[in-house]
Protein backbone atom coordinates (compact mmCIF):
# COMPACT_ATOMS: atom_id res chain seq x y z
CA UNK A 1 0.00 0.00 0.00
CA UNK A 2 1.17 3.13 -0.88
CA UNK A 3 0.71 6.40 1.08
CA UNK A 4 0.72 9.88 -0.27
CA UNK A 5 2.43 12.50 1.88
CA UNK A 6 4.12 15.87 1.94
CA UNK A 7 5.74 15.21 5.46
CA UNK A 8 7.41 12.18 5.72
CA UNK A 9 8.96 13.11 8.86
CA UNK A 10 5.87 13.27 10.30
CA UNK A 11 3.82 10.02 8.75
CA UNK A 12 6.98 8.11 9.77
CA UNK A 13 6.60 9.23 13.66
CA UNK A 14 2.82 7.48 13.59
CA UNK A 15 4.04 4.69 11.66
CA UNK A 16 6.58 3.98 14.35
CA UNK A 17 4.20 4.40 17.02
CA UNK A 18 2.07 1.68 15.28
CA UNK A 19 4.97 -1.03 15.59
CA UNK A 20 5.97 -0.86 12.13
CA UNK A 21 9.71 -0.56 11.55
CA UNK A 22 12.04 1.01 8.92
CA UNK A 23 12.94 -0.68 6.15
CA UNK A 24 14.31 0.26 2.61
CA UNK A 25 14.63 3.47 1.40
CA UNK A 26 15.38 4.82 -2.47
CA UNK A 27 14.03 7.46 -5.16
CA UNK A 28 12.16 6.64 -8.36
CA UNK A 29 13.66 8.92 -10.30
CA UNK A 30 11.40 8.65 -13.55
CA UNK A 31 8.35 9.66 -11.10
CA UNK A 32 10.29 12.37 -8.85
CA UNK A 33 9.03 10.43 -5.51
CA UNK A 34 11.21 9.35 -2.49
CA UNK A 35 9.86 5.79 -1.04
CA UNK A 36 10.31 4.03 2.18
CA UNK A 37 9.22 1.15 3.46
CA UNK A 38 7.73 -0.03 6.84
CA UNK A 39 6.79 -3.32 7.93
CA UNK A 40 5.70 -4.97 10.90
CA UNK A 41 8.23 -6.93 12.29
CA UNK A 42 9.31 -10.08 10.69
CA UNK A 43 6.48 -9.46 7.61
CA UNK A 44 6.95 -9.01 4.00
CA UNK A 45 3.97 -6.73 3.32
CA UNK A 46 4.53 -3.13 3.33
CA UNK A 47 3.98 0.46 3.75
CA UNK A 48 5.14 2.62 1.26
CA UNK A 49 5.59 6.48 2.40
CA UNK A 50 5.71 8.34 -1.24
CA UNK A 51 7.04 12.00 -1.28
CA UNK A 52 7.45 13.91 -3.86
CA UNK A 53 11.62 14.64 -4.48
CA UNK A 54 11.26 16.22 -8.06
CA UNK A 55 8.60 19.49 -7.18
CA UNK A 56 5.46 20.37 -9.01
CA UNK A 57 7.09 17.33 -11.66
CA UNK A 58 6.81 14.77 -8.83
CA UNK A 59 3.76 12.23 -10.00
CA UNK A 60 2.45 12.66 -6.53
CA UNK A 61 2.03 15.85 -6.33
CA UNK A 62 -0.79 16.50 -7.94
CA UNK A 63 -2.73 14.20 -5.91
CA UNK A 64 -1.24 16.15 -2.81
CA UNK A 65 -2.59 19.08 -4.38
CA UNK A 66 -6.23 18.12 -4.61
CA UNK A 67 -6.97 15.86 -1.96
CA UNK A 68 -3.98 16.05 0.55
CA UNK A 69 -2.05 13.09 1.87
CA UNK A 70 -3.46 9.35 1.95
CA UNK A 71 -3.89 6.17 0.24
CA UNK A 72 -2.17 6.24 -3.26
CA UNK A 73 -1.76 3.14 -4.48
CA UNK A 74 -1.86 -0.58 -3.87
CA UNK A 75 0.94 -2.65 -4.73
CA UNK A 76 0.84 -6.20 -6.54
CA UNK A 77 4.43 -8.15 -7.11
CA UNK A 78 3.97 -10.03 -10.52
CA UNK A 79 6.48 -12.31 -12.05
CA UNK A 80 6.32 -10.51 -15.72
CA UNK A 81 5.04 -6.49 -15.55
CA UNK A 82 4.96 -6.49 -19.31
CA UNK A 83 2.67 -9.66 -19.82
CA UNK A 84 0.48 -8.12 -16.74
CA UNK A 85 0.25 -5.10 -18.31
CA UNK A 86 -1.03 -6.81 -22.01
CA UNK A 87 -3.36 -8.57 -20.22
CA UNK A 88 -4.63 -6.04 -17.86
CA UNK A 89 -5.01 -3.58 -20.85
CA UNK A 90 -6.90 -6.29 -22.86
CA UNK A 91 -9.43 -6.29 -19.72
CA UNK A 92 -10.51 -2.38 -20.00
CA UNK A 93 -8.25 -1.26 -17.69
CA UNK A 94 -6.55 2.20 -17.91
CA UNK A 95 -2.99 1.73 -18.49
CA UNK A 96 -0.81 5.08 -16.77
CA UNK A 97 2.59 3.57 -17.85
CA UNK A 98 2.49 1.92 -21.08
CA UNK A 99 6.32 0.49 -20.18
CA UNK A 100 7.84 -0.85 -17.31
CA UNK A 101 10.22 1.72 -15.27
CA UNK A 102 12.70 2.10 -12.49
CA UNK A 103 11.03 1.62 -9.13
CA UNK A 104 12.53 2.45 -5.83
CA UNK A 105 14.47 -0.51 -4.60
CA UNK A 106 17.44 -2.36 -6.90
CA UNK A 107 16.33 -4.43 -9.41
CA UNK A 108 12.68 -3.48 -9.18
CA UNK A 109 9.99 -2.09 -12.32
CA UNK A 110 6.71 -0.98 -11.96
CA UNK A 111 4.19 0.23 -13.84
CA UNK A 112 0.81 1.43 -12.95
CA UNK A 113 -2.45 1.14 -14.03
CA UNK A 114 -6.13 2.49 -13.04
CA UNK A 115 -9.43 0.96 -12.35
CA UNK A 116 -11.90 3.78 -12.40
CA UNK A 117 -14.89 1.45 -11.81
CA UNK A 118 -15.81 -0.22 -9.35
CA UNK A 119 -12.76 1.68 -6.74
CA UNK A 120 -11.09 4.90 -8.50
CA UNK A 121 -7.98 2.88 -7.59
CA UNK A 122 -4.05 3.45 -9.05
CA UNK A 123 -2.79 -0.39 -8.95
CA UNK A 124 1.20 -0.33 -9.00
CA UNK A 125 2.19 -3.76 -10.50
CA UNK A 126 5.82 -4.48 -9.09
CA UNK A 127 8.70 -7.29 -10.71
CA UNK A 128 11.72 -7.69 -9.10
CA UNK A 129 14.81 -8.78 -11.28
CA UNK A 130 15.63 -12.15 -10.13
CA UNK A 131 20.08 -12.54 -10.27
CA UNK A 132 21.65 -16.15 -10.20
CA UNK A 133 18.66 -18.19 -10.18
CA UNK A 134 17.74 -17.17 -6.29
CA UNK A 135 14.73 -16.08 -4.89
Amino acid sequence: MGVATGDPEGAEQLLRLLGLTSGDHGVAPDYGVACAFWSPAGEKAAVELVSPVGGAAAAVQGRLDREGPGLYHVAFEVDDVEAELTRLRREGLIIVDQEPRAGARPGMRVAFVYLRRPAALLVELVEYQRRGGGP
